[in-house]
């Protein structure tokens, strides 16, 4: 449990993440060589081989996950929409799967297309429900300006004409 406790705090993950905490925690205490083992792990005792290590990334570190969509090529008429989902390092699955906190489904995702910001770790303060709530409440509330309001009725007021001179054809914008 130290290590756990040790790992959520480093990685400023919330409360909630516990239980994928605490097995990421045995997952690696299965594989970190131990002096009492003569320098071998639990796994290496275990199975006789040496465990693969380097799948292993930054507890905590920012992850940018593939949405199911772009990991099927759904969104190639989309352009627009977005292919991930921005997320956080909690877990592993296995060698090649990892278990990645995306906040603002406040859910965890199994997956293997993934990309590793090492050096960029949570911010508990951006993912607050109640300050996101109060930001939009706030951007809700925005009055748009007299003049930026009159010039968007201008915009609305411009005509587009359609002339056929001497068989080309040829777009006019008259604005009033």
């Amino acid at each position: 449990m130290e290590k756990a406790r040790t790992m959520r705090i480093a990685a400023n993950l919330p409360h909630n993440l516990w239980k994928d905490i605490v097995e990421a925690a045995c997952y690696l205490r299965n594989r970190t060589p131990l002096e009492r083992n003569k320098w071998h792990s639990l796994f290496g005792s275990v199975f006789k081989k040496q465990p693969i290590l380097s799948h292993l990334k930054a507890y905590g570190c920012k992850a940018f996950a593939m949405t199911a969509d772009a990991q099927l090529k759904l969104q190639r008429r989309q352009k627009l929409e977005p292919r991930v989902h921005i997320g956080y390092l909690v877990g592993y699955q296995s060698s090649n799967i990892y278990k990645i906190w995306v906040p603002h489904k406040n859910k965890v995702i199994l997956t293997r297309d993934v990309i590793f910001n090492e050096s960029a770790f949570f911010d508990n303060k951006i993912a607050h429900p109640e300050l996101r709530q109060t930001i939009s409440q706030l951007l809700e509330e925005i009055e748009i300006p007299e003049e930026q309001q009159v010039m968007e009725s201008m915009l609305e007021e411009e005509t587009f004409e359609y002339s056929d001179e001497s068989d080309e054809k040829r777009f006019w914008m008259k604005s009033l």
